[in-house]
Parts: C-alpha cells; sequence; structure tokens
C-alpha cells in the first residue's frame, strides 16, 4: 500500500509542480477578487418601469379623461403636473379617442409618471376619496408629507397610482439595488426571491464555463503526459521491479493525474461558496457537490487520454483522440437535440380538444390539426382563408395565442391572438383579436371581434356560455342567436366582473368549474373563487392564501380545486371552503404545466413540464392506481366524458376508459422516414453513447433543484414550454463508459510487456 500511496503523493507534487495550475490559480484568484465586491440589497419599489403596467395606453386614456374633468381625482393630480408638450402629443396621436398603441410616446409617459412620484404635494385626500388604501400606504400618508425622506414619498405615491388604478398597474414589488463595494450599479425590478433562481443559474454557467470548459481543457493537456512517460521503458522497469499490481500502478496513476482538476475545482467553486453566503446569503451546500461532478467530468476524457497514451505512448496522439473523442460526443448530442427542437418539440401536441366526432391537436408552434380518421394522419386546420399568414410578429417573433376551445352551442373554435408587444406597441389593428372557426367553413379561421386586452384564457362551459378571463377581470361573449352565432360583427366581449375589479399581479392562473360557472383565480399566492350571479356577472365569494411557490396551475370541478404548484407539490381544495383537503408532495422536483378535471369532479390529471402524468382520485384523496403508457413523453391530455386522451410520442393518442380503466384505442400515424431516424438510429446511438457535455446539467439540478430550464426565464406562465433537462441519462451512460474504459486498459496494461 505504501508503494501506491508514493505513486499518488508523487502525481499530487507532480501537479503543484505545473506551472499551468498556479496560472490557473491566478486566474481563479482574479476572477473570485472581481465578484467578490458585488452585494444585492433589497428595497421597497419607487419607480414605474414598463413591466410595472400592464395597458399604457388605458392608463394614459384614463389620466387623461380625468384630468380634463373637474372633479378632483388622482388622474387630475398627474395630468396638471404634465407639461403641455406632453399632453398636445398625446392629444394628437393617431387613435387617441380608442385609446389606441402610444407608439413612441411610452417612453416619455413613463418618465413624466416618474417625475409625479417624485412630487410631495401629489396627495390630496379629495383626490383619493372613494379609493381603498392598503395598510402600507395608508400608514405613510398618517405619517405626513414633512416626515418622510424622498425615496419614501416615491413609494406613497406609487402605492397610490396603485390603489387608483389597479387594472392598469401592478401591485408593485420590491427591487434590487445592485452595487460594486461602496458605488450603486443599478436597479432589478425583482425581490431577493424572484432574483435567487437567476443567480444560481448564472452561478453555473459560470463554473460550468471556468471549470467544466477552461479547467477540464488545461488539465487535459498538463496531464496527458503523465500515463506516456509511466510506460516508458526505464521509467516503468523501475516501477515494476517493486511488488505491485500493473492495474493497481494505472489506476494509481490516473487517479493522481485527476489532482490537477480537483484542487482547480476545489479552489474556485469553494470560493465562488464563500462569496454566495456572505455576499448574497445564500449558502447552498449543494453547491459544494459540484466539485465530485466536475472531477467525474474530467475522468471520462482523461480515461480516453489514458487508454491512448497506454496504446501509443505518446503525449500528442492523447491530446488528438481527446479531442476526437469530444467531437465525437458533441456530433451524437447535438444530433438529437437539432432534430428535436428543429421538427420534433415544434410538432408536439401540447393540448387536445374533443369537438363532438372530432379531435383537434394543438402543437407547441400554436398549429391546430385535425385526426383524419380515414387517412391516419393528421392535417393543420383553423388556418385563415386564403394566402397562408404568417405565424409570426416583428422579427420573426411569434404572436401570442390562447389554447382554442370548442363552442359546443356555435359548433366552432375560438381562440384570442395578441400581436407582439400587445397594445402601446405598432399601428391602431394591433390590439387583441377573436378568431373564429367553425364547422360548416371546414374550421377556417376567420377574424372575428376585438378581445379584452390582457386575455389569458378563453372558457366555455356547460350552458354554452363563453367567457375571455385575465388581468382585467371577466368577460362574456354576446351572440346573435339568428345567425346560428356565427356572425362575427355580433360577437362582443361584455365586461362581466368582478366589481370592484381584484388586484391581479402575474403569475396567474384561472379554472373553471364548467357545471356551475364558477371560476378560480391563483393570483401569486391568493386563491379567489369567482361565483356566477343571476344577472350572468361574476362576484367575489371566497379567498384564500396558498403560501409557497408562486407560479400554479388549477383544475376545476364538483367540489374540488386542484392546485399544482410550481415546486412540484398538488393539493385538493375544498372548492366551499378552499381549506387543504390532501397535499401531495413533489414527485422528483416536477413542475406542473397544465391542470384538467373530469366533469364529474372525481378525476384529476397534472401533466408536468418533465412530460410525466399523474392522476388524481378526488373523493377517495389519493393518486389513481392508473399505468399510462409513454411516461416521460406526455405531453398533452384531456377528458372526453369518461374516458381520458393522452398524447405521448409527439402526437400519438391514446384512449383510456376510466371506470374501470383500460385501453381502448389508438391514434398513431405512420413514422414518416425523419422519425423513423430518429428513433431507430439517433435515439439509441445516445442512449448508449457516454454524454459528458451534458453533466453540466447535472450541475444546474444541484443548484436550482428542477429538472427543466424556462425559455423565458422572464415568463412566470408555467404554461410556457420548459426545456426537460437530462438529468441521469447522462450520469449513468458516462459512469457505464468510464467503468469500461478503464477496465479495458487495465486488462491491456496487465497482459502487454513494456
Amino acid at each position: 500500500m505504501s508503494a501506491y500511496l508514493a505513486v499518488l503523493k508523487d502525481s499530487f507534487r507532480e501537479a503543484l509542480a505545473s506551472r499551468v495550475l498556479w496560472i490557473l490559480l491566478a486566474l481563479t484568484t482574479l476572477v473570485l477578487a472581481a465578484v467578490a465586491p458585488i452585494g444585492l440589497s433589497e428595497k421597497p419599489a419607487t419607480q414605474l418601469r414598463s413591466n410595472s403596467v400592464r395597458n399604457t395606453s388605458a392608463l394614459v386614456s384614463k389620466i387623461e379623461t380625468q384630468g380634463r374633468d373637474d372633479e378632483p381625482s388622482p388622474g387630475k393630480q398627474i395630468w396638471n403636473r404634465w407639461d403641455d408638450d406632453l399632453k398636445t402629443r398625446l392629444a394628437n396621436r393617431q387613435g387617441a379617442e380608442e385609446g389606441m398603441p402610444l407608439g413612441g410616446l411610452a417612453s416619455d409617459v413613463f418618465e413624466a409618471l416618474n417625475k409625479v412620484l417624485s412630487d410631495r404635494t401629489l396627495y390630496d385626500p379629495p383626490a383619493w376619496r372613494g379609493i381603498s388604501l392598503n395598510d402600507e400606504t395608508k400608514a405613510l400618508v398618517e405619517r405626513g408629507v414633512d416626515s418622510l425622506t424622498d425615496d419614501e414619498v416615491k413609494r406613497r405615491n406609487r402605492l397610490l397610482l396603485e390603489m387608483a388604478y389597479p387594472t392598469e398597474i401592478l401591485s408593485s414589488k420590491a427591487e434590487l439595488s445592485v452595487s460594486y463595494l461602496v458605488w450603486p450599479v443599478t436597479e432589478v425590478p425583482l425581490s431577493r426571491t424572484e432574483a435567487t433562481p437567476v443567480i444560481k443559474g448564472i452561478v453555473a454557467a459560470i463554473m460550468n464555463f471556468f471549470v467544466g470548459t477552461l479547467g477540464v481543457l488545461a488539465a487535459i493537456l498538463v496531464t496527458a503526459p503523465i500515463i506516456p512517460h509511466t510506460f516508458e521503458p526505464g521509467a516503468i522497469d523501475l516501477l515494476l521491479s517493486k511488488p505491485i499490481s500493473r492495474s493497481l500502478l494505472f489506476l494509481t496513476k490516473f487517479a493522481g493525474g485527476c489532482a490537477f482538476i480537483l484542487l482547480n475545482a476545489a479552489y474556485f467553486i469553494i470560493g465562488l461558496w464563500l462569496i454566495l453566503g456572505l455576499r448574497f446569503d445564500l449558502w447552498s451546500g449543494r453547491l459544494l457537490l459540484s466539485i465530485p461532478i466536475f472531477l467525474f467530468l474530467f475522468a471520462i476524457y482523461y480515461a480516453v487520454s489514458s487508454l491512448a497514451g497506454v496504446l501509443w505512448r505518446n503525449a500528442v496522439v492523447s491530446i488528438v483522440v481527446t479531442i476526437l473523442f469530444w467531437a465525437a460526443c458533441f456530433v451524437v448530442g447535438t444530433t438529437k437535440t437539432v432534430m428535436e427542437e428543429t421538427w420534433l418539440n415544434s410538432s408536439r401536441h401540447m393540448k387536445l380538444i374533443s369537438a363532438g366526432d372530432s379531435l383537434f391537436g394543438v402543437t407547441e408552434q400554436g398549429q391546430v390539426q385535425e385526426w383524419r380518421a380515414t387517412s391516419e394522419k393528421w392535417e393543420e386546420t383553423f388556418q385563415s382563408e386564403g394566402p397562408a399568414s404568417p405565424r409570426g410578429g416583428p422579427f420573426g417573433i411569434p404572436q401570442q395565442w390562447t389554447s382554442p376551445i370548442y363552442d359546443s352551442r356555435g359548433d366552432r373554435l375560438l381562440a384570442v391572438e395578441t400581436p407582439f408587444g400587445g397594445r402601446g406597441f405598432g399601428g391602431p389593428d394591433r390590439v387583441p383579436t377573436l378568431w373564429i372557426g367553425s364547422r360548416t367553413d371546414g374550421w377556417a379561421r376567420r377574424k372575428g371581434s376585438v378581445a379584452p386586452s390582457g386575455t389569458t384564457e378563453l372558457f366555455a362551459d356547460v350552458q354554452g356560455e363563453v367567457l375571455a378571463v385575465g388581468a382585467q377581470g371577466v368577460f362574456r361573449l354576446s351572440r346573435n342567436e339568428g345567425e346560428g352565432g356565427g356572425d362575427k360583427a355580433a360577437d362582443t366581449f361584455i365586461p362581466a366582473g368582478p366589481n370592484p375589479p381584484l388586484r391581479l399581479q402575474p403569475p396567474l392562473a384561472f379554472a373553471l368549474n364548467a357545471a356551475t360557472g364558477e371560476i378560480a383565480v391563483r393570483s401569486q399566492s391568493t386563491v379567489t373563487v369567482l361565483e356566477r350571479n343571476s344577472d350572468g356577472n361574476y362576484s367575489t365569494k371566497l379567498e384564500s392564501e396558498i403560501a409557497g411557490a408562486t407560479g400554479a396551475v388549477l383544475a376545476f370541478a364538483g367540489p374540488t380545486l386542484l392546485a399544482g404548484l410550481e415546486d412540484g407539490r398538488v393539493l385538493l381544495l375544498d372548492a366551499a371552503t378552499l381549506k387543504v383537503r390532501q397535499e401531495f408532495p413533489q414527485a422528483g422536483g416536477t413542475t406542473p404545466r397544465f391542470a384538467m378535471a373530469a366533469p364529474d369532479g372525481r378525476w384529476f390529471v397534472v401533466v408536468s413540464h418533465n412530460r410525466t402524468l399523474r392522476m388524481f382520485d378526488a373523493p377517495a384523496g389519493k393518486l389513481a392506481d392508473a399505468s399510462f403508457a409513454g411516461q416521460g413523453d406526455i405531453s398533452a391530455a384531456a377528458f372526453n366524458g369518461d374516458r381520458l386522451l393522452v398524447t405521448d410520442r409527439v402526437n400519438r393518442v391514446t384512449s383510456y376508459h376510466l371506470d374501470p380503466f383500460q385501453t381502448e384505442d389508438r391514434r398513431a400515424p405512420a413514422f414518416t422516414p425523419l422519425e423513423r431516424a430518429y428513433y431507430y438510429a439517433i435515439v439509441p446511438v445516445y442512449t448508449i453513447f457516454p454524454k459528458p457535455g451534458e453533466l453540466g446539467n447535472v450541475v444546474s439540478y444541484l443548484l436550482t433543484e428542477q429538472e427543466t430550464v424556462a425559455t423565458n426565464p422572464n415568463s412566470a406562465d408555467l404554461s410556457q414550454r420548459r426545456l426537460k433537462i437530462n438529468i441521469y441519462g447522462p450520469v449513468w451512460s458516462s459512469l457505464a463508459f468510464l467503468v469500461v474504459v478503464l477496465t479495458f486498459t487495465c486488462l491491456y496494461v496487465r497482459r502487454t510487456d513494456f
């Protein structure tokens, strides 16, 4: 044993003697020294930004209308403080009477509003008469303006505007002030809780670059000569003159070669850990687990380098072979990723719509496809008549669509399109639009009426009532029954409450109890149930707090409301009291994407971003005893009476009878040549191939504990697609590869006469 320890100690001494090691340690020290002075401090929000206002043009229209009135009002207080030039330009803008987009005036409006926030005389009690103020605003008002600091005045005035315009201005969040040493750098409109995953993501990216890329590359260059030199004539003879095993000698030299990356990774990551804890108050022990991950990453490449060194006993050849191995891994992984992102995921169904005897699937790109039983394939429908219209906004950025719904009374599909930027961007025609496709027209899509701004969801209840819900509240779609419900001139959205409006702020989630017409709303951590009155309008029935994760998905049926939280927990709530009846813990950290409920309220389904499906038996308060095909590749589900339709493998739909549970039939189009290549060639090769390049995903998972990554980090909407990360596959395939390569090298060393 002492002989092997001596070899191991020599390897460490060799690593410490390397100039490259000390150069890397010096560079690492400079990076840590540059990062260490960065600091964060949280303070109340005192500014209005573009993301603070839901609808800038509607806010300006209200201010302008109130400002021209003789009665005291918040709008009059603001209007009197704006300069005449801005008022003239607002009055002369195109479509001013209808509150159309502000265009280039938006930045000037925000600048003027923020100047008003600094005004100590903005608050006038008669102007805010009849407006309910929250506790924080009351406390600042009661203190008197003379006792407030400048920041407190800005805070008070911002809160006053929020109370006066709850449907236009989002409730203020805390802001993070970023500083460097003692100098303030900028302010970020995020709370510390919201900023934490962003900070962890940045830290993971830094570690992957400095340790996983630069560190591993430098380590390969430095350690490549170790194994070839060990088995050179003369050197190996001296070592083998002692009673030691050739295989153990090789493994000891291999372990010693890993000392280089171990020293670098430990120094850099422990430094980051201390900075995060001392400067950002983020003490994460999981960060330290990244050290063995990066050591494992290097060991995979070093195993290839060592095998080449034993076979050819040449350091240059070892480096070249290692680079070729990296290139092969990169090509295999990139080929799979490109095929998935350019074709597979864009064609994947994320929603199923049962429309009588027709079945529709909605793809990730928003295309609506109808299943044709005669040809056994999906065909695109719900398209505009005439030439196909582009599905993108400015610079190719896609438009935003609500998921289409089926209106059984009108026998038609409905969807709302919100152009890029919504109101406040572009010309006067850029407003949310209702699109209609009826069966009699072959589901061809045509433009309907203007939709409410900020529409998040469309719903249809059992009575055929179509509702649009969003940040502005609930709107009901009127109909012209004499025209069969299809006359677009008669399809108009009418406000349906609640009154007073809810103070909603993202992330939002909505669910309709189709049988009762009740609507559940979750705004951040507050859950509200709206009931439909005899006049068809909505009022607040219940309200409760659900602490914990911010984002959520909802499903509502019978006496049960299901809430799937962003942290992976699923709650079954009593709809009459909003008390939690049953809580299901996280299932592997899965983040829910969609939730559906059976019409009778017994079965609830949650589809997660990692493409797994869980079904719950609400009356029994337990997970359903059911097994679904394609777990890990399920992307959509929908109830159709006493059956559940489930999509897996991009667009294969399986129908399950629920009681008793059994598979009924499948709708699966034939594979295209590209699909055959993917499933029968790319996937098998990728599965057995080592994946060292994807071990960075494991580091990200250790920090964030999430198996998916949001494609838009600023979006808290859980329905938006997130990239599924393969966490365990790279570990097991790379471990198997490492064991095989080291075993083969040991056998070669034992049987070869050096």
